[in-house]
């Protein structure tokens, strides 16, 4: 009798064990960037030198997933007329509820603008995050481009800088928000996985494209100790039942 006592215990632990490995498997929000959170101190909204790379707000890895904007004349800052140093071609315009997650207001967004003769053609938005624990990926985001904005962008998969294939070739986004979604499963498993945008085809120095609510999903690659242990809550079961 007090054997199987002990056998009822260990069951119950077990079970409930596995229950907690059940739910981390089912967990799928990796990152989330809202892009909402950049009021300057001098009054509204734009990003300073500093802020990237930007940690993503939510998810699994919400402070750890970054992004960043790099190459063309992205970089170059000025001083508005409130006093703030602000970069000159990466803006906040009026953002989207589309894709929005965590009940995210529409608010800013991240908005790259052509620049001086058109010089960010050929900039890019890196994303990094670490995937090595992640499977079945996918990767959502809203866009929206003027009319003078850039309209051929690629968005590849890299892994620690090594390219590894294209997600998306050839976009060219609407003149009002819409919501693009791509699966990004080549970097299933990936400790150094890296989605990046490549922006081509901007006609004028304020043509823009208007990125919002970068979502990155997953499912969690199952540990030998989670298998393991759902593993034994089903031999319980079957040892219960006789």
């Amino acid at each position: 009798m007090k054997m199987k006592s002990m056998f009822v215990a260990a069951a119950l632990v077990a079970v409930g064990t596995a229950g907690v490995a059940s739910a981390t498997l089912e967990s799928k929000d990796v990152a989330y960037w809202a892009f909402n959170n950049e009021p300057l101190p001098g009054g509204g909204f734009g990003y300073q030198p500093g802020v990237f790379p930007l940690a993503a707000g939510f998810g699994n890895q919400a402070g750890v997933a970054t992004v960043s904007v790099v190459g063309g004349i992205t970089g170059e800052t000025i001083v508005n007329n409130n006093g703030d140093t602000v970069f000159r071609w990466i803006q906040s315009f009026a953002g989207t509820t589309q894709n929005a997650q965590y009940g995210e207001p529409s608010g800013g967004s991240l908005a790259i603008q052509g620049g001086t003769d058109t010089l960010n053609n050929g900039a890019q938005i890196v994303i990094n995050f670490d995937a090595s624990e992640k499977k079945d990926l996918n990767f959502s985001f809203a866009a929206q481009r003027t009319a003078t904005g850039f309209n051929d962008v690629s968005i590849a998969a890299f892994s620690g800088g090594s390219f590894l294939g294209n997600i998306a070739t050839s976009l060219n986004f609407p003149t009002s928000f819409a919501t693009f979604s791509f699966d990004a499963s080549i970097l299933d498993g990936l400790s150094d996985a890296q989605i990046v945008f490549t922006l081509n085809g901007a006609g004028a120095a304020t043509g823009n494209n208007r990125y919002d609510n970068f979502f990155i999903t997953g499912a969690v690659i199952p540990t030998p100790g989670a298998i393991a242990l759902a593993g034994l809550a089903g031999l319980v079961g079957v040892r219960r039942r006789r």
